[in-house]
């Protein structure tokens, strides 16, 4: 019997462990529980709440004005940039120094997004093209002529 009674010591023994195991598991539940409930407590309310009397002012048009200002701002030194950044020849004096060829002339603006250029070279364009094409032509064949007058200086030398 003596077999037997081992057996129930080592069962008892692991019935005491398990149910201190339980008790513990079990007291930390409540304490989180508990927790939870008492969370709220921790604010105390000193003064009874009221509406304001006047509202506090929102300064809507001062947000509004800086807004606009600094937009304003930020857009004006964007396009200054861009212009200084702008490598385009706009004026004939600009034109010479950066090429450092004479200038044949100066033409404001040719529209050829419809037009076909070769067609225009060729003579088909001029007849029923306006002045602008007509300029065009003329600039071309000034600056033909003077390639050819240059290429013939140098043949001579």
């Amino acid at each position: 019997m003596s077999g037997g009674n081992a057996k129930i010591n080592i069962l008892k023994n692991e019935m005491e462990i398990a149910s201190k195991e339980y008790s513990d598991i079990k007291s930390k539940f409540v304490q989180a529980e508990g927790y939870k409930e008492t969370s709220s407590i921790n604010f105390r309310q000193t003064l009874i709440g009221q509406p304001a009397i006047s509202p506090q002012p929102s300064h809507l048009m001062l947000i509004a004005a800086i807004g606009g200002f600094s937009m304003f701002s930020l857009s004006s030194l964007i396009v200054i940039l861009l212009e200084l950044l702008d490598g385009s020849l706009k004026t004939p004096s600009g034109f010479i120094h950066t090429v450092g060829l004479a200038l044949l002339g100066s033409m404001g603006r040719v529209n050829l997004k419809d037009k076909n250029v070769p067609d225009l070279l060729a003579g088909a364009g001029p007849a029923r093209g306006g002045k602008e094409e007509s300029a065009f032509l003329q600039f071309i064949r000034k600056v033909a002529v003077r390639y050819r007058t240059q290429r013939e200086r140098r043949s001579s030398w």
